[in-house]
């Protein structure tokens, strides 16, 4: 399915889509420190293995050999 078309289905405007995925990036991608400083640790912690899929990593195909 191509970006453009999957964006459309959404309805949510680009605005409100570049803020979900900083927001969806702090939680995914900052320290235990800082979560801890915003009260997201304990959400984070519960909730982390659904926004991201430890068995299939997305950037997975950079560490094969080639």
């Amino acid at each position: 399915m191509d970006l453009s078309k999957w964006l459309d289905w959404i309805k949510l405007p680009t605005k409100t889509l570049a803020g979900l995925c900083i927001v969806f990036a702090i939680l995914i991608f900052s320290s235990k420190a800082t979560l801890d400083n915003f009260g997201l640790k304990s959400l984070v912690t519960e909730y982390r293995a659904y926004l991201v899929s430890e068995r299939k990593p997305l950037f997975s195909g950079l560490n094969s050999p080639a």
